[in-house]
């Protein structure tokens, strides 16, 4: 460090974005970035602390968000988040699909009825656009797949060590989200003509019994020039 003046020579990396991170089709770019853990190679007979998982929950990911949302993971009474103990000290493994649930917003859209039991879950794997709720529940190995151009809902029940294929499972139908491209007016904000689309998001819960489906609206446009309250009930 001293030879450079202070400077810790770290290595560059090349991560490859898009312009707009929601859209694969955006503007492709290189994201220069640095690792300060890799700071450890310019300093002599340098050591590394193991810290266990119980003391260590990243999230990088939805995978790792839905993960910590669920009740695989508590708050004690030191307010601290911790592994729920019936868990026996190892974190199930969540794998969603990065293409499916690259934001957050994806995953908020996804859980709006709530997160799924994890609890006794070693490993759960989603391809696809798939919506879960609080009254999915998890055990040992489970994959669910939902290979359909829309989002399809995964009904109440307990799923345990086994796959699930939503592809021809009925979806929503003439309440498919849609996105419509628009054209601002004169005066709109300039956020918002930027070129934003506007669409819709939608909720299917199904009741207690299968006697009817409920349909709702829930979602706001991406306009900035309004938006529908998430209350709001059609």
């Amino acid at each position: 460090m001293d030879s450079r003046g202070g400077f810790v020579p770290l290595p560059t990396i090349l991560n490859s974005k898009t312009v707009d991170p929601q859209l694969d089709t955006s503007t492709p770019v290189f994201q220069l970035e640095t690792a300060m853990g890799a700071a450890i190679e310019c300093f002599q007979a340098a050591g590394a602390v193991c810290v266990p998982r119980s003391r260590f929950a990243p999230v990088k990911k939805c995978s790792d968000l839905l993960l910590l949302r669920s009740d695989a993971y508590l708050v004690d009474e030191s307010s601290v988040l911790v592994l729920n103990p019936k868990c026996n000290g190892v974190a199930p493994i969540v794998a969603l699909d990065d293409k499916k649930f690259k934001m957050v917003q994806h995953l908020e859209a996804a859980t709006l009825n709530g997160y799924p039991s994890l609890v006794r879950c070693r490993k759960l794997t989603v391809s696809g656009e798939v919506w879960l709720s609080q009254r999915n529940v998890f055990v040992g190995d489970v994959t669910v797949l939902n290979s359909s151009s829309e989002p399809k809902l995964l009904p109440p029940g307990v799923y345990e060590n086994t796959t699930v294929d939503l592809s021809e499972a009925p979806g929503l139908g003439p309440l498919r989200p849609s996105t419509l491209p628009t054209t601002p007016y004169n005066d709109q904000k300039p956020a918002a003509a930027m070129g934003y689309d506007l669409s819709f998001s939608f909720t299917v819960e199904q009741p207690a019994s299968n006697s009817d489906w409920s349909r709702y609206f829930t979602g706001a446009w991406d306009n900035t020039s309004g938006a529908i309250p998430t209350d709001q009930h059609r």
